[in-house]
């Protein structure tokens, strides 16, 4: 079984150009596209994903033309990368589960595309179906991002799933958009891992212009994103070691990337897993004794705050890191959401400081705020090692 494990993994990663860990015994690639919206359309539809050059073919005038390619896209890559020293991540849990799920994504989202400095890459974790029509009917995410869903295809009948949007203004990508970007969007995939819960990681490599020794002949750089929410409750035995493990291996076969989401860290054990793998905590590298609590902060929950969410490293350097805390809606006072009135109780939240309660009006008596999620997001930019 091991090495027919091994076989599928080979041909995959030669198939697809895209470099996976060896033993894939128990986790299954299952590749998708990307999406961008099109507007003649007026529909999601699929791009093609940029693919690195591959070096080994034996044909002397596919080798020269190879090379005079490179030569040229290395000149390219060298003037993106001096516009191009980081990167800016957030992930968020959006809670699949609490009331008015459009009311609340709309203010997450305003949140988060409205921060400065701009976000380029954005991991949504237990996005539901009533959240993924708002997301991808969002004016603003139709016209400056890349989606890595255009429906619910690809979640396999789960209530909820994991959600990656990338910025068209730093990211191009194989059909010539965002020629002038500095990175371009590569494969994409989600890998089934052992999961109590049926989850996965959803993964994507980009290819980023650099002129450091871990750039290719071609000046880009292969990163790894894994937008992740772990297996949740501290139920043993726990699949979370198998599935961090996991990533530290598609990370590691890779040479550098990030993985970022809810780590659900809910076991006394689990509290080492990252160091285990060896992967670098950007919280911690840069915090140090700040808990930075991310869950639980409200005191109304019945287990002490903790910090669920994380974003992890390998070969990349953490530049900053911040949380950004979710502020409350009055669903029913409110009205309709839209992204106006979801940027001005956003703005309010955040003039707030202290996750008051926003709203267009006062709440009626006996209602109920609810909080855009239990979790907070976390911001992270990062960069190449030797950036």
């Amino acid at each position: 079984m091991a090495f027919v494990c091994y076989l599928r993994s080979e041909f995959l990663s030669w198939s697809r150009n895209t470099p996976l860990p060896e033993n894939l015994e128990n986790s299954s690639p299952i590749f998708q596209p990307w999406h961008h919206f099109d507007v003649s359309h007026e529909s999601w539809t699929s791009i093609h994903a940029a693919e690195p050059y591959n070096h080994t073919s034996t044909n002397a005038g596919q080798r020269e033309e190879a090379e005079s390619r490179d030569n040229s896209a290395a000149e390219a890559a060298a003037a993106a990368a001096a516009n191009c020293p980081s990167f800016s991540l957030v992930t968020w849990n959006v809670d699949s589960a609490s009331a008015a799920p459009v009311e609340r994504i709309a203010a997450v989202l305003c949140t988060i595309t409205a921060s400065t400095p701009p976000v380029d890459v954005i991991f949504l974790q237990e996005v539901s179906r009533d959240a993924l029509r708002h997301i991808l009917g969002d004016a603003h995410i139709r016209r400056f991002w890349y989606s890595s869903e255009c429906d619910d295809t690809q979640w396999q009948g789960q209530l909820f799933a994991t959600m990656t949007l990338l910025s068209k203004r730093r990211f191009g990508h194989g059909d010539g958009a965002g020629h002038a970007a500095c990175a371009t969007l590569g494969p994409l995939w989600r890998l089934k891992y052992p999961s109590r819960f049926g989850r996965d990681a959803l993964c994507s490599d980009v290819f980023v212009a650099s002129t450091t020794g871990q750039s290719s002949v071609s000046g880009q750089a292969r990163v790894r994103l894994i937008n992740v929410h772990l297996d949740s409750l501290p139920i043993k035995p726990s699949k979370r070691p198998q599935q961090i493990a996991t990533v530290a291996s598609l990370l590691r076969s890779a040479g550098r990337g990030v993985a970022a989401g809810d780590f659900n860290p809910v076991l006394p054990e689990d509290g080492t897993l990252v160091a285990d793998n060896h992967l670098v905590d950007a919280w911690l590298h840069l915090m140090d004794k700040d808990p930075g609590f991310t869950w639980g902060i409200d005191e109304l929950a019945a287990f002490p705050p903790c910090r669920l969410d994380k974003v992890v490293l390998l070969g990349l350097r953490p530049h900053s890191i911040e949380l950004m805390h979710p502020g409350k809606i009055h669903p029913r006072s409110e009205g309709p959401r839209t992204r106006d009135t979801a940027a001005a109780a956003a703005a309010a939240a955040a003039a707030a400081g202290d996750g008051l309660t926003v709203g267009e009006g006062k709440a009626q008596a006996g209602e109920q705020a609810v909080p855009w999620s239990d979790h907070s997001g976390i911001k992270c930019s990062f960069g190449l090692v030797d950036d």
